[in-house]
């Protein structure tokens, strides 16, 4: 998808890139926009407020973290076809072999776990995680994700399920591990302080 990507950006339109906050890989969606007159405008993890992003601005490309892709000019929504399409038409214009293209991909180290939380306390842990993490940079639109040096972490609640996704993704996989580690037991000792009371 990172050669549709630079197709769409360069070929096709000035347009931006909506893709979600989590997603598509973090660090790769700014290499593949990077030095490009686009943007990205990031959405909460969910497909409604991806595809409502997508309908709604004149974006050329939306990704998922899970891999469904939207081309907002052609139908905003998840597409299969289209997405097949594109990859013929990056094969048309690029004059290489897939197996070439996608060799060119940054490979992500992104990681991800879920951490066990009752209903009734996620709120209580959301809480307690932000204070945590005051004074460090933070964004806060899906959940929480907080920057350290070697990379980001992202705590976000799950709305069907007595738990937190936490996503965690550095330079390396070990850098990934280990922020992943780290706010892992940091949620899970929030959890267990809301259960005795403190």
């Amino acid at each position: 998808m990172t050669e549709i990507i630079r197709l769409e950006l360069t070929v096709k339109s000035p347009l931006g890139v909506s893709t979600p906050w989590v997603g598509w890989d973090g660090f790769r969606v700014e290499t593949v926009v990077d030095g490009a007159s686009h943007r990205i405008t990031r959405t909460k993890a969910s497909l409604g407020d991806l595809l409502a992003e997508a309908a709604g601005r004149s974006a050329v490309f939306a990704g998922a973290s899970s891999g469904g892709y939207v081309f907002p000019a052609f139908l905003p929504a998840y597409d299969a076809v289209m997405s097949t399409c594109k990859v013929l038409e990056v094969l048309s214009h690029a004059g290489r072999p897939l197996s070439e293209l996608a060799a060119g991909i940054p490979v992500s180290a992104r990681v991800h776990d879920v951490v066990h939380c009752p209903w009734s306390r996620k709120g209580a842990v959301m809480r307690m995680l932000i204070e945590s993490v005051k004074g460090m940079e933070v964004d806060d639109l899906d959940g929480v994700k907080v920057f350290e040096e070697q990379g980001w972490v992202q705590a976000i609640p799950d709305p069907d399920e007595p738990y937190f996704h936490l996503w965690a993704e550095g330079a390396t996989r070990e850098d990934s591990e280990l922020l992943e580690t780290k706010y892992r037991e940091t949620l899970r000792q929030i959890v267990n302080e809301t259960d005795s009371g403190a």
